[in-house]
């Protein structure tokens, strides 16, 4: 995304650097690479709902991360 940013700056403002190295920049996607539409429907619908899954069963990350009781009731 830092690419794309730099890429549209340097577009409005061609004068506000000298030159620019971009380290492996993503500007755009192939679209041979790009899912069809309904895929991608499908999955932006379900971005809606997928975050709250409960994927991976794990203990509480408070739990795992704090070993004082004390710390974990706050």
């Amino acid at each position: 995304m830092g690419g794309a940013v730099a890429i549209l700056l340097h577009r409005k403002k061609p004068t506000f650097w000298d030159g620019a190295i971009l380290v492996a920049p993503m500007c755009k996607i192939a679209d041979y690479l790009k899912p069809n539409a309904m895929v991608i429907n499908a999955l932006t619908k379900l971005s809606t709902v997928i975050p709250k899954w409960k994927v991976i069963p794990m203990n509480s990350i408070i739990d795992v991360g704090f070993r004082d009781p004390r710390v974990r009731k706050e």
